[in-house]
């Protein structure tokens, strides 16, 4: 991982400066008013690889334990894909 934050995904606001994601409508994001910015929840390893192709903030289970070390340990952060 980039980075990765202590914080879970329960503690992100589900509001944002400006209500953006209210007005937006956007399910499975939320705000970290920390580092201010997007969190993306991702549900699946295609959702996980298009947030990280964009660059976002992520949300997900670290299924196999690749990341972590750790299977299905719930991870927060940005990821670096590396080829």
């Amino acid at each position: 991982m980039k980075t990765q934050c202590d914080r879970k995904w329960e503690e992100l606001s589900e509001s944002s400066p400006e209500h953006l994601l209210k007005d937006l409508r956007m399910d499975g994001v939320r705000y970290c008013d920390r580092c201010k910015d997007f969190v993306w929840k991702c549900e699946n390893k295609q959702e996980l690889v298009d947030a990280i192709t964009l660059n976002q903030c992520v949300a997900f289970i670290d299924w196999d334990g690749t990341i972590s070390g750790h299977k299905n340990k719930p991870l927060l952060g940005s990821v670096k894909m590396y080829e």
